[in-house]
């Protein structure tokens, strides 16, 4: 998902519309295209790396830029950090307080060239493993293979899921859904730790056969909202894979102000 600063939205009567890239927009083809090409050779590259490249390229000014990379980011596995590199850390914290003790130097190089001696190992060597356990000093290990297209739609959900986060209820609407997909779909309500409610059908609401479900919004829960508001966040994506549906929320983008979207 996006942080909060890469949320962008409109007010407009009552209603809030999410900042959604169109699909056939050339601009931003364009530029997911761009970005995601220095992923395809990006294992064993750190984050910092893949960053810079984007950048001498020309990336880093354009539009969408930023939360581009916030979703291709995500999207990487990364390498697991050496276990021990904080013991490691600590270790060489102590060993530097000890001969700074020991000795006065003249300068921070006849530190550093005492240092080495006493490590046995290239200053430049421990300066750069010192921090390795830092998100820009990871090295990707892995990266799925992904089209330009699939990162816009991936920007659109995430538009989505950061407005859900401020969610009083979410109402959705499954269209004549047969047994199965109604299985699934509680299946995977329960498996998020969703609170749902089935609503009634009365004349004039909806259509025979359509299933009609209200999910409280991390607003409306006394405990833990923010853990709330992501498990609902992240069962989104999930309501887009249904065939036939319409979705409704209450948000509260500001604390006087109450507005309402739907998505369909």
């Amino acid at each position: 998902m996006l942080t909060k600063d890469l949320i962008k939205t409109r007010l407009r009567k009552g209603r809030v519309y999410p900042d959604k890239i169109d699909p056939k927009s050339l601009e931003a083809m364009e530029l997911a295209a761009d970005m995601l090409r220095y992923c395809s050779d990006a294992k064993g590259k750190t984050q910092r790396q893949l960053e810079i490249s984007w950048e001498q390229a020309g990336l880093g000014q354009k539009q969408w830029y930023a939360p581009f990379k916030k979703l291709i980011l995500d999207l990487a596995s990364w390498q697991e950090p050496d276990v021990g590199l904080e013991d490691k850390r600590w270790s060489y914290f102590l060993e530097a307080q000890n001969l700074r003790t020991e000795t006065l130097f003249d300068s921070f190089e006849a530190f550093q060239e005492a240092f080495s001696v006493r490590q046995n190992q290239d200053f430049s060597q421990i300066s750069a493993e010192l921090y390795g356990d830092l998100p820009d000093k990871r090295c990707i290990e892995f990266f799925p293979k992904t089209t330009a297209n699939e990162l816009i739609h991936r920007y659109n959900c995430a538009q989505i899921q950061g407005l859900i986060l401020k969610a009083r209820y979410l109402e959705i609407t499954l269209e004549n859904p047969s047994l199965e997909e109604r299985r699934q779909f509680f299946r995977t309500l329960k498996f998020h730790q969703l609170v749902a409610e089935v609503l009634s059908s009365p004349e004039g609401f909806g259509k025979m056969g359509d299933l009609k479900v209200r999910l409280s919004g991390p607003l409306s829960v006394l405990q833990s909202p923010q853990t709330y508001g992501s498990r609902l966040a992240n069962f989104f994506p999930r309501i887009l894979l249904l065939d036939r549906w319409k979705c409704e929320a209450e948000i509260e983008v500001d604390p006087t102000v109450q507005t309402k979207n739907s998505f369909v």
